[in-house]
């Protein structure tokens, strides 16, 4: 959330880079919380589908910082 914010301050109005780093940090923070206990609650699963999981994350933490952008612009 420290990134978003000091990426944003700069470069937009303060209530929006505050409002996409209050975004940034709900996503994220509740992505991370659904995989964790995903993966914890299936401690058998293969290595390939741990990193198929893992992958979906990074895919959904990227998906939003386009979205991050695509709405201050």
């Amino acid at each position: 959330m420290l990134f978003c914010v000091l990426a944003l301050i700069f470069l937009i109005p303060i209530h929006l880079a505050l409002l996409a780093t209050v975004f940034d940090g709900f996503i994220h923070y509740h992505e991370d919380w659904l995989k964790s206990r995903y993966l914890y609650k299936r401690k058998g699963l293969s290595d390939r589908h741990r990193r198929a999981v893992t992958g979906f994350d990074q895919l959904v933490h990227m998906v939003t910082y386009v979205v991050i952008a695509w709405t201050v612009t």
